[in-house]
């Protein structure tokens, strides 16, 4: 009895170290700048045009609020686009009308 405790302890552990092991690993050979240098050079072009900035505000904001609507949608990089895009203090304003907004109609949906 004792000595299935002690391997199934001693299994949890090298569980643990595998697990730092290849988290490490990947870690190394994973190269952050080429990710945000491709999403970058996307973006970048996208604030050249005023007009061009307002349509991308009304799209962030509805594809947020149809995230908070329907909850199987992660929402999450939108948020992420619209700080990137717009700053952290306007990307947090669009994020946080486009919350609002769908809370509010969620909520008003229910209590029908």
């Amino acid at each position: 009895m004792t000595n299935n405790f002690i391997i199934s302890k001693y299994y949890g552990y090298a569980i643990i170290v595998g697990f730092v092991v290849i988290l490490s690993i990947n870690i190394i050979n994973l190269d952050v700048n080429i990710i945000s240098d491709f999403f970058y050079d996307i973006v970048s072009g996208l604030n050249s045009n005023n007009f061009f900035s307002l349509i991308l505000i009304f799209l962030l904001f509805i594809l947020r609020s149809i995230s908070i609507i329907i909850p199987v949608l992660p929402g999450t990089i939108f948020s992420a686009a619209a700080g990137f895009q717009f700053g952290f203090a306007q990307g947090l304003v669009i994020i946080f009308f486009a919350d609002f907004v769908s809370c509010s109609i969620s909520f008003l949906l229910a209590r029908k």
